[in-house]
């Protein structure tokens, strides 16, 4: 057995030495592609001062095994398969930009993981070594310690296997689960579980199945009883013959046992797979839950089906009972259903999927991967999902008194309040994340510009709103004081958890206030740059509208905002660190006269709005980025790259200086352009008429 480990650590050891990237891959089960969503050269943490943890960290002996995939955060298993891993379990937020590199925050806290600090006595009510994570119905964690550190070097059984439970919403401990001595072997190694919340209840009342690797077999555990037994079987040891596996080229033994587990709770089975093996089981769990078997009983496994190769990662999507699974020789993503015998590939560049990347892709696979979008708008049959709705706005006043003395001071008009924007921000936990709205002041009887929508209805069930970041911002406009919102019509929220905000300072009433840029920190909703436009950079018709940012670095120092002027058809760019902003005008972004008739459901009006459309290109290190945008009022779709638009020096002296820059993409004729990220905000007040 001794031999065994030290083969494997020899030969990964080796891999990990002339590759450093790790990709964490998730696909839709409708489409053929797969999407990045990060990437590290070496995985990095955020450390606390001063506690030795840095010290001992080996990043190139550092990689993730298991993903779960939360509201807010995605989690990550790294086993301490070598000395060097200060953290077995950490997180980062759902939100990051694609292809980032964020650093991982460990989970619950560092207080956890004192496993990393070599010479330290290991404390086994802390986490050792975690190969796999599930979330529950209930918005809980389930943690598989494996008990072993250092399972590629001299593999050292430290502490019992244990599940540690912990709720989502506070991170806290609620459930400590140490599995009974007759379950295990001397060489157990724990990494793997489904919980199955299909036959008796959810929550603490659910089975867990968990794969033995080394000691191959599977451990029962009966949440709701407390009790737990183990099962093994023939099919869930390794093959000699495919004990060899080849990655890219590389060649090295792997004599694991069962490993790949997946639940269906619609069939009530459970597949799951050796590591070596090209074949995939499955087996009904009515029978894994009998209870211990007899000395004679033999479980009823069956034989699915062959694959071309090992693997790891094994999942299935409930909705289709489609089973994914990771190749190893094919570099690739795959999946088969058992009910239709449909197979399909999914497949990456090679280039990014070879060596050590895919070893730890194939590791990774878990169910949570393909739900991405659980806490999305889902499709429905009517194409969208519906998450609020109202009648009318209603706004949340400290008061019933309060609400009624803005209605009889003409403060508050109900039913006269429309929504134009909206933008979701993702906290790092789930009570966290705010949906917030614009409410441009049309007209008077609106009393705030900004919200965020609360978990609170009023008596008719209209959703109720909240100002943002107080009702003071929203309170005597006339007075243009420094913490004012007058008239919103855009927001941003950028990868850095900042919110954007551009203020028009009026338009319906007159230029109440100069025209400004915001931006929030939403984790402390404290306001981190306020910037008034400069009156030469707009004129008495000026309608700002959109904001679009603009981030090149993960520290969010690098960043600019491009704002569109519908009606002085215009776009201004502010530098946020020099405080400082200028002018670009072109053709392209007038109104087309030709083009200024509407016609909606019978309704006919005239609109010459410019500028209103802008969205950005992909970022990617080293490349320009290109904005698009379009006037309202227009058939064509245009574009700029940046780097000339930050040239502050092309414009300081006239904003009409360089036409060569701006170009038109295409056109599409007979209909106007609405949206590339834009509103029908004006479109909305002519076709709708407001009491």
């Amino acid at each position: 057995m001794k031999e065994k480990w030290i083969q494997r650590k020899g030969v990964l050891e080796e891999m990990i030495s002339w590759i450093f990237m790790l990709f964490f891959f998730t696909a839709s089960a409708f489409g053929n592609e797969i999407e990045l969503l990060n990437q590290w050269s070496l995985l990095d943490f955020n450390f606390p001062y001063g506690s030795g943890f840095q010290a001992k960290f080996k990043p190139e002996r550092t990689f993730f095994t298991g993903v779960e995939i939360t509201d807010d955060r995605i989690f990550l298993a790294m086993p301490r398969v070598f000395a060097g891993v200060p953290a077995s379990l950490a997180f980062i937020p759902r939100n990051t930009p694609p292809g980032s590199s964020p650093p991982l925050e460990a989970y619950p806290s560092w207080n956890w993981h004192l496993a990393g600090l070599e010479g330290n006595n290991t404390d086994c009510s802390q986490i050792v070594s975690i190969y796999r994570i599930r979330k529950d119905s209930c918005n809980r964690l389930w943690v598989l310690d494996s008990g072993v550190l250092t399972s590629l070097e001299d593999y050292r059984p430290t502490c019992t296997p244990k599940i540690l439970i912990f709720d989502l919403k506070t991170d806290a401990l609620i459930r400590r689960i140490l599995f009974p001595r007759e379950v295990l072997r001397p060489n157990s190694l724990l990494t793997n579980l489904v919980i199955d919340e299909s036959v008796q209840g959810a929550c603490d009342s659910a089975f867990v199945y968990i794969s033995d690797t080394v000691a191959p077999g599977i451990v029962v555990y009966d949440s709701l009883k407390d009790t737990a037994w183990r099962v093994t079987h023939p099919s869930m040891f390794p093959d000699p013959d495919f004990s060899d596996a080849t990655i890219d080229g590389e060649t090295f033994t792997l004599m694991d046992g069962i490993i790949g587990l997946a639940h269906s709770p619609n069939l009530g089975q459970l597949y799951f797979q050796p590591y070596a093996t090209d074949r995939i089981f499955s087996i009904s769990t009515s029978e894994l839950r009998k209870g211990p078997p007899g000395e004679l009983d033999v479980l009823p496994v069956t034989l699915l089906g062959r694959k071309s190769s090992q693997g790891v990662g094994l999942t299935i999507d409930p909705t289709d009972e489609t089973i994914y699974f990771a190749p190893t020789a094919e570099t690739s993503l795959a999946s088969w259903n058992p009910l239709t015998n449909h197979q399909r590939e999914y497949r990456q560049h090679r280039k990014e999927m070879s060596g050590f990347n895919w070893l730890c892709i194939v590791m990774s696979i878990s169910a949570s991967t393909w739900k991405l979008s659980e806490s999305v708008p889902s499709r429905s049959e009517e194409g969208i999902s519906e998450i609020f709705n109202w009648t009318q706005l209603e706004f949340d006043y400290p008061s019933e008194d309060a609400r009624q003395r803005d209605i009889d001071n003409g403060i508050f008009v109900p039913g006269r309040a429309a929504l134009i924007d909206v933008d979701v921000y993702y906290g790092a936990r789930e009570e966290l994340n705010k949906v917030f709205v614009t409410v441009p002041r049309t007209r008077d009887g609106i009393p705030i510009t900004l919200g965020t929508v609360t978990a609170n209805n009023s008596a008719d069930g209209n959703p109720i709103i909240k100002p943002y970041p107080s009702w003071g911002w929203h309170r005597n406009a006339s007075s243009c004081q420094r913490d004012r919102l007058i008239w919103v019509v855009r927001i941003k929220i950028d990868e850095c958890g900042r919110l954007w905000v551009l203020d028009s300072g009026g338009r319906n009433n007159g230029q109440i206030c100069p025209p400004q840029i915001l931006a929030f920190d939403l984790k402390t909703d404290t306001l981190l740059y306020r910037y008034e436009i400069p009156s030469s950079q707009y004129e008495y018709r000026s309608l700002f509208v959109t904001p679009i940012v603009d981030v090149r670095d993960e520290e969010c120092n690098d960043t600019m905002v491009y704002v569109a002027d519908a009606l002085a058809f215009s776009i201004i760019v502010y530098n946020p660190t020099l405080g400082v902003s200028w002018r670009a005008t072109d053709e392209t972004m007038y109104a087309d006269p030709n083009f200024g008739t509407y016609d909606i459901h019978g309704i006919s009006f005239d609109l010459l709005d410019g500028i209103l459309g802008m969205d950005l290109s992909p970022y990617k290190p080293g490349s320009d980025r290109i904005l698009f945008y379009h006037a309202m009022s227009s058939i064509t779709e245009n574009f700029v790259y940046t780097s000339d638009l930050r040239n502050r020096t092309r414009f300081e002296s006239n904003p009409q200086s360089s036409p060569e820059i701006f170009h038109v993409s295409f056109s599409i004729y007979n209909v106007q352009l609405r949206w590339v990220h834009g509103s029908l905000f004006r479109i909305w007040n002519h076709v709708y008429s407001y009491p």
